[in-house]
């Protein structure tokens, strides 16, 4: 108790006080170079100063299309072919910008920072030199700025939440959070409360077998999980108007699994407790952390790199992405196969701890 009381609090400052990051970095860009021009070689000089954007190349638009649809890039960059051609005739120029609008606060910031590094640069505006040579072979550059007008424009297009409406980020996820929550606390606070009322010593010696035990624990709470996760994505969709392009034979598969996984947590955090208090502070002590750190507010590619490699064992990252792609794009099985064999390797290890703890 005394850990979880003074220690706790002191490691979670300490991981928030380094995740925790408001500003967009390194925020995953192709661009596709139709032009293969000085000026398209500046956009894409100009970006990679700093750490806004992470540069990929792609060849044609396609790719970016896929690239875009499958996560790997958030904002897409198509400059025409004509794109040099129109700016030395001082005549405007368009850029094609896809972005992914399922994270509408980043895209937003995202989309500034490009808008502001295109508006800065100068030999984008449009202005006229002239080089006159005096007798005293001294050279001189006078400009005329016609209105200082930019000689390009934004063609903007955003995939998936076209109003850029933060609901859409955030409804999807907070099922999942609500879900975790529900299910991991009232599996915790199961068996503490036998201990409470004296009645586990006389389950321990009852004939039924460990595995019994769980199954008994278990099945209840996946019904009330389920049930739940009804109630909670209908109201998402006919509520808040969330659109959900994917499979539903999916979305119960996956969080099936998912419930499992988080109930065989919870036994676990209720084997190692004494009491329903100790369980609550453990379930939190550990949850606040998973979600602070699982993509739900902040970006993990934000986060420092030692963070990003411990989210690999974080539940709520692989749910959270779930749900976010599901609602908003739709996924694969080919997608999510690596999440369901993570909660098949969670349930295993996690079903496993509580049994033995639970002989002991």
């Amino acid at each position: 108790m005394r850990f979880l009381l003074f220690v706790v609090p002191v490691v979670q400052m300490f991981l928030y006080g380094y995740a925790i990051k408001n500003e967009v970095r390194n925020y995953p860009t192709g661009i596709s170079d139709l032009d293969r021009s000085y000026y398209s070689r500046l956009i894409k000089q100009k970006l990679e100063i700093g750490e806004y954007f992470k540069i990929y190349e792609y060849y044609n638009s396609d790719e970016l299309y896929f690239a875009i649809n499958k996560n790997k890039i958030k904002l897409a960059i198509i400059i025409p072919s004509d794109f040099s051609k129109k700016i030395n005739s001082f005549r405007k120029s368009y850029i094609q910008i896809l972005l992914d609008g399922t994270d509408a606060t980043n895209a937003s910031i995202a989309l500034g920072y490009f808008n502001t590094i295109i508006s800065q640069i100068p030999d984008f505006k449009n202005t006229v030199s002239f080089n006159l040579s005096f007798g005293n072979n001294t050279n001189t550059d006078f400009y005329i700025n016609l209105n200082n007008k930019q000689l390009i424009e934004l063609q903007e297009r955003i995939w998936y939440n076209p109003e850029l409406e933060s609901k859409y980020f955030f409804v999807p996820a907070i099922i999942t959070f609500l879900l975790t929550l529900i299910i991991i606390l009232l599996t915790a606070l199961s068996i503490t409360k036998e201990k409470e009322q004296g009645t586990w010593e006389q389950i321990k010696v009852s004939p039924i077998t460990g595995i019994q035990f769980i199954l008994g624990k278990s099945i209840p709470f996946l019904l009330i999980g389920m049930i739940m996760l009804i109630l909670t994505t209908l109201f998402s969709y006919f509520g808040f108007r969330i659109p959900f392009h994917g499979s539903i034979l999916q979305y119960f598969v996956f969080h099936t699994i998912y419930i499992f996984a988080m109930i065989f947590l919870g036994l676990f955090i209720s084997s190692i407790s004494n009491s329903q208090g100790q369980a609550v502070l453990t379930t939190f002590g550990l949850l606040f952390p998973f979600l602070i750190l699982s993509d739900f507010f902040f970006p993990i590619k934000n986060m420092p790199y030692w963070i990003q490699k411990f989210n690999i064992i974080n539940p709520l990252v692989y749910s959270v992405h779930f749900q976010r792609k599901i609602f908003l794009k739709g996924i694969s099985w080919l997608e999510i196969y690596h999440h369901l064999i993570f909660f098949s390797i969670f349930i295993i290890l996690f079903s496993s701890l509580s049994i033995y703890k639970l002989r002991k």
